[in-house]
């Protein structure tokens, strides 16, 4: 079962930066909450969109390798938890979580979802769940072709 509250805490936080109320704990514009809550609700909702994903709605079948090095379809799993293009992202995030990250079930990998059994502090699925935003958004951004610099520590830069 969900755990509605822990689920929708970090939604509910920047909920109130964008309504203009403001939360002590985000040091955010109501513009970058708005940004921040369309990409989390996305997740939450499971309507995370890869070029890989986009291509299947559109019936091709070519398959979209990811430019990181790794080798791997752009999918969902790949862009939240192994795309080395945002590793500085995700790197403090996975220090903090450790051991708890791999024994996490799909749908809070997949959709930062916590269940009621989770093993994840309140605190903690706050990390998740901004972490994730964050990956979402550059990866957006890139996506959108405003940054396509290779992954940093790129060997072959």
């Amino acid at each position: 079962k969900i755990d509605r509250n822990m689920t929708m805490m970090f939604h509910d936080m920047l909920q109130q930066v964008a309504d203009g109320t403001g939360h002590p704990g985000l040091q955010l514009t109501p513009e970058e909450a708005w940004m921040k809550l369309a990409v989390l609700r996305r997740m939450l909702a499971g309507g995370l969109l890869t070029q890989s994903r986009i291509r299947r709605h559109r019936r091709h079948n070519e398959i979209h390798v990811c430019e990181c090095g790794l080798g791997e379809e752009s999918t969902v799993e790949h862009v939240s938890w192994r795309c080395k293009h945002f590793d500085h992202i995700r790197q403090p995030m996975l220090l903090q979580l450790n051991p708890h990250i791999q024994n996490l079930p799909v749908v809070t990998r997949y959709a930062a979802v916590a269940l009621r059994d989770t093993l994840l502090t309140q605190d903690e699925v706050i990390l998740l769940q901004s972490t994730l935003v964050q990956i979402w958004q550059s990866h957006i951004e890139r996506f959108y072709g405003e940054d396509n610099d290779p992954p940093p520590n790129d060997p072959d830069v």
